[in-house]
């Protein structure tokens, strides 16, 4: 370790050590010494004042006030949340739990697998934790923000599986309505014209854990 550095939530340097010139800092962004301020493509970032110093280019959402406030940072939550761009946050720790979700779900069958001396069992779940990634990127779309679902069959709005998305074509076929009911217990079968789109938070919507993570890739979401 050559230079390391220790952080308030909003980015403000609490201690350094090393020798390496550095300017790639918090996040992982530029950091502009003669401004004192991080360079976030849209716009700068003030770590000492936690705010950027330019208006949000993106206009904010009435239903979503936190939004309105065309200096703040990640919605005031810098733990969770980084805002590279300096125009739309990402939730680093919605990711985070559906990387670990398919790392362990993965890591689960390569031990049962090596249990049971199964060589197919061990090459699938080592190819499922090497899946870890790309969960991480598509739990990042996940943030406090307003997002459309669609569930075909039930017209209620309460917990349960939903398709992230419009009601359309794509996703009734990613949903599996379509199919049959081959036994009991299984998929119900259900009329396209009988899907229904809503608007939730995003932060409500959740990616499947254990064995049923793979359903994830295919837009099939928690509801909590």
């Amino acid at each position: 370790m050559v230079k390391y550095y220790t952080y308030e939530p909003f980015g403000e340097v609490l201690e350094e050590d090393g020798t390496l010139s550095n300017n790639m800092m918090f996040t992982g962004q530029h950091f502009d010494t003669e401004i004192d301020q991080y360079y976030l493509r849209a716009r700068q970032y003030d770590p000492h004042i936690s705010r950027f110093t330019a208006r949000d280019p993106i206009r904010g959402k009435f239903e979503e006030p936190m939004t309105l406030h065309v200096y703040l940072y990640c919605i005031n939550d810098p733990i969770n949340k980084i805002d590279p761009s300096g125009e739309t946050y990402v939730n680093i720790a919605n990711g985070l739990q559906a990387a670990v979700s398919v790392y362990s779900a993965g890591l689960l069958i390569m031990c049962y697998g090596a249990e049971t001396e199964n060589l197919f069992l061990v090459e699938t779940g080592g190819f499922i934790t090497e899946l870890a990634p790309l969960a991480y990127a598509l739990g990042l779309g996940f943030g406090d923000k307003m997002v459309t679902v669609t569930r075909w069959g039930d017209p209620g709005k309460g917990p349960g599986w939903v398709m992230g998305g419009k009601k359309n074509y794509l996703n009734y076929l990613l949903s599996g309505k379509w199919q049959p009911n081959w036994f009991p217990g299984g998929n119900q079968f259900e009329p396209y014209r009988s899907g229904h789109s809503w608007k939730v938070m995003a932060s409500e919507l959740g990616f499947p854990k254990g064995f049923k993570w793979v359903f994830g890739f295919f837009s099939q979401l928690l509801l909590h």
